[in-house]
């Protein structure tokens, strides 16, 4: 197998119309480094016994922060939902935490819920 090529992800209309995007992750179990790739080529390579793959729903849309509702209740913001996520992935993947350290990263100010 060649080595997977960085291929990060091209926000679209209907990404933002959902709030959210798709995006793949893969790690050789031998080399420590994590290479985000497209949906085709994580489809290959996460039937092969050397590398872990994640696929993971990353936030683009909503509130950017948290917010306290009138009645008090905590309704997450995409930085948070985004944290929970990594959060989530790291003992499956150790380092992606590094990788993804802008939990706002690709966010777009639309309010989609």
């Amino acid at each position: 197998m060649t080595e997977p090529l960085s291929n990060r992800p091209k926000i679209t209309q209907k990404d933002i119309s959902k709030g959210y995007v798709m995006r793949y992750f893969v790690q050789n179990i031998s080399i420590p480094k994590i290479i985000e790739v497209d949906e085709r080529q994580y489809n290959i390579i996460r039937r092969d016994p050397y590398y872990k793959t994640i696929q993971l729903k990353w936030m683009i849309g909503g509130n950017l922060n948290d917010i306290i509702t009138v009645s008090g209740q905590v309704v997450y913001g995409t930085k948070h939902q985004n944290l929970i996520t990594v959060t989530r992935y790291e003992p499956q993947m150790p380092g992606l935490s590094r990788v993804l350290q802008n939990t706002a990263e690709y966010f777009n100010g639309v309010n989609n819920k």
